[in-house]
């Protein structure tokens, strides 16, 4: 069928239709070839097209290693172009530009760990309000005055509303003592939970000691 009528536009269909040896045509990067009055002097041997036949063979045709001379030579079997064909530059244009949409989305996302407090911060904080409040305490038991606790221990007991005045003191101030210990004791903790480096930072092959 070397002298078909040439179309300016061939189906996968019609491609498809074309596929034995008696009718052989192949689609090499768009183009497509009837291959029928070729085939049995291809240096390749008339098996490769076979295989081929009715389909796109662009994969093939590029395994094979065809010279720049053979697409030339393919020219004057020439019998149309494939239907909505993409080419190489397009799909790794249309590859490259789905890769830039995705970096794009990735790096508008804010992590969760943006959105919380630093751990390291957070200790500070509750460090420093647990030593304002021991400041505090020990003012308060320092310079304070039993008359605050007159309406709740009655002094008319003598004795016995100064001891629970030591005692509540004591108590206010051992509870802060306490927070504050804690909260010294969390921000050394909070440091073992954080990353200096992260995996990148290290390098991809641990160099050999060479013995001397």
């Amino acid at each position: 069928m070397t002298g078909s009528k040439k179309q300016d536009t061939i189906t996968l269909a019609q491609l498809e239709a074309h596929s034995v040896e008696q009718d052989l045509w192949i689609a090499v990067h768009g183009r497509v070839y009837n291959l029928t009055s070729f085939a049995k002097d291809h240096p390749g041997g008339i098996e490769v097209l076979k295989t081929c036949a009715g389909t796109d063979g662009s994969e093939t045709y590029d395994y094979a290693g065809h010279s720049s001379d053979a697409i030339n030579t393919m020219q004057q079997f020439l019998v149309g172009s494939l239907e909505n064909h993409i080419s190489n530059s397009e799909q790794r244009g249309g590859d490259l530009n789905n890769r830039a949409e995705t970096m794009t989305t990735e790096s508008t996302i804010v992590p969760k760990s943006a959105i919380l407090i630093n751990p390291d911060i957070a200790a500070r904080i509750s460090l420093l309000m647990a030593g304002l409040g021991v400041v505090a305490g020990l003012y308060w038991y320092l310079n304070g005055s039993v008359i605050a606790w007159k309406p709740y221990i009655g002094l008319n007991h003598g004795g016995t509303a100064n001891v629970v005045y030591v005692f509540l003191s004591g108590l206010v101030v051992a509870s802060l003592l306490s927070s504050a210990g804690f909260a010294f004791l969390y921000t050394q903790f909070s440091k073992t939970l954080k990353h200096e480096e992260d995996v990148f930072s290290y390098p991809p092959v641990i160099p050999r000691r060479v013995g001397r």
